[in-house]
């Protein structure tokens, strides 16, 4: 489950952009723990790049919660077509206390429904 998160590397608004941009230059001058260039273009990330957009492994559930509201991710980036996706009518921190997202969650969370054996 996830909660206005970006499965694009550049699905992010422009200030938010701006700032993992900065992190990213300190990271590749050096500072340690942080993202570096060759993390968005290298082969040391390229597995994890290219699995952002990738279908789950079958029987794993994957629900989405995003909002069109949202400030910080543009909705489009957070909307995936393996995901069963919840859209919540609040802005990017409202998702983690707003009553419409946290019923997302928790619905999110209840156990799967187990197929009825035939008798």
């Amino acid at each position: 489950m996830t909660l206005g998160s970006p499965f694009d590397l550049y699905g992010l608004r422009w200030p938010l952009l701006l700032q993992a941009a900065g992190v990213v230059a300190a990271g590749t001058v050096g500072v340690r723990g942080l993202a570096r260039l060759s993390c968005l273009t290298g082969s040391c990330c390229a597995e994890f790049r290219a699995g952002l957009r990738a279908p789950t492994a079958p029987g794993v559930r994957f629900t989405s919660i995003y909002s069109r509201h949202d400030a910080a991710v543009p909705w489009q980036a957070s909307a995936d077509p393996h995901a069963e996706n919840v859209e919540v009518g609040v802005g990017h921190l409202a998702l983690l206390t707003h009553p419409d997202a946290v019923r997302a969650v928790a619905a999110a969370l209840e156990p799967a429904e187990e197929p009825v054996a035939a008798a």
